[in-house]
């Protein structure tokens, strides 16, 4: 009923959710509600998002269908769009812009800190850390997740003049929560007593402006690296899905921890060489932010020609 009654129906699916890597029945429960989209034949965008990869032959059927039958589709990376076009897309309006999260507002003033030192930002995963939804290693990391960032907190504690804050970016606290990580960070903390854990966020806007805060960070859930790379900080993503490469690739962004590539010692030694060289890579990052901007303002730009065309 509520789709329904929509004139334009955007859907974003949780910007890496087209997809069948967390679960068969994750992919399919989201194909439901884009199906009905389909079948009212309203205005069906897809914002920027991560395509696939769609490793079941049902998922990937019922998948193409959808993105042929789309009004319009934004990709966010060109990795999605080469692989969604292997598949026989037909669609002719597709547009290749960045993701949205690159332009969410922020306040660097609304946390102040005391302490002058470095400040280090790791966003530890709980999902990396308890290995995946349905198994042990679901995403085929080649190195032990929770002993990376054990040999980092060794590193950065080792070091003088550094405050390190634990940040987390899904939070669920019930007990049957399927995706969390602030409680893992209450596990890291009792090995860890020195280190800080960010206080609990009331909006995206909250989270992104205390990240904004950090000299360092490093990330495992794409967006909290987005929120730390559109405001400058020199940051190292931990990628566990292409989705990761695919975002930074596509600005020859190459200071990413490839999670399904790498040996632990490989990723700590990367860590430690890339924070040694924090001013560099902050520099390239305001570079990069140029070309993030222009590619937001292209998507604005088609949006407003989608309401033109259709209003």
């Amino acid at each position: 009923k509520a789709l329904k009654a929509c004139d334009y129906i955007f859907d974003v699916t949780l910007g890496d959710s087209f997809s069948d890597i967390y679960s068969l029945n994750q992919c399919l429960s989201n194909i439901r509600f884009k199906t009905l989209a389909e079948m009212f034949g309203k205005n069906y965008i897809l914002l920027p998002q991560t395509y696939g990869p769609f490793n079941d032959k049902k998922c990937r059927k019922c998948s193409l269908r959808i993105l042929n039958h789309a009004s319009y589709i934004f990709f966010r990376d060109k990795k999605s769009l080469d692989y969604i076009q292997t598949l026989g897309l037909g669609n002719a309006n597709i547009k290749l812009v960045t993701d949205m999260a690159f332009s969410l507002p922020y306040d660097k003033t609304l946390y102040s800190f005391e302490s002058h030192n470095i400040k280090i930002g790791i966003n530890v995963s709980g999902l990396l850390w308890k290995g995946g939804f349905e198994s042990e290693n679901q995403f085929g990391l080649t190195f032990d997740y929770k002993q990376f960032i054990y040999s980092i907190l060794d590193y950065f504690i080792a070091q003088r003049n550094v405050d390190i804050f634990l940040i987390p970016h899904v939070v669920d606290a019930t007990p049957v929560a399927r995706d969390d990580d602030s409680r893992y960070l209450k596990v890291i903390l009792k090995n860890y007593p020195t280190v800080n854990i960010a206080p609990d966020f009331e909006s995206p806007i909250d989270a992104k402006s205390f990240i904004a805060s950090m000299d360092f960070f490093i990330g495992s859930r794409m967006h909290a690296t987005i929120a730390a790379f559109s405001c400058g900080v020199p940051t190292i993503p931990v990628s566990y899905s292409r989705k990761f490469e695919g975002l930074y690739e596509a600005m020859n962004y190459d200071y990413i921890i490839h999670g399904k590539g790498e040996t632990l010692e490989n990723a700590k030694d990367n860590v430690v060489n890339w924070f040694e060289k924090r001013e560099h890579v902050k520099k390239y990052i305001m570079e990069c932010n140029v070309i993030i901007a222009q590619n937001i303002q292209s998507f604005e730009q088609e949006l407003k020609k989608i309401f033109r065309l259709e209003g």
